[in-house]
């Protein structure tokens, strides 16, 4: 099991969330490199796309977190990770649109 609680793994895991965030950002045309997305890690980077794939990084977490309990908190907990740390989103993180997309 990949985790905290497998000393051995535990670095593993970050990595594989880390990776299939890249990935899957690359698909929306969302390129970033080992160090930007590090700094935005740190909330220290200047560029938009490292702070998107953060973003994604932690909405994962929060949905591996959340799992167990997957109520309209815990969406909603899922979603404030993902908008909370992209520029122009950040208002709208943990809540329901207003209207159509």
């Amino acid at each position: 099991m990949l985790g905290a609680e497998n000393p051995t793994l535990c670095p593993m895991s970050s990595i594989l969330l880390r990776t299939e965030s890249t990935s899957s950002s690359q698909i929306e045309n969302l390129t970033v490199g080992a160090v930007q997305l590090a700094l935005a890690e740190l909330d220290q980077s200047n560029s938009d796309n490292a702070m998107v794939v953060m973003a994604n990084v932690r909405a994962m977490e929060a949905a591996l977190a959340l799992a167990d309990k997957l109520d309209e908190d815990a969406i909603l907990a899922m979603q404030a990770e993902l908008l909370s740390r992209q520029r122009g989103w950040e208002e709208h993180a943990g809540n329901y649109r207003k209207g159509l997309v």
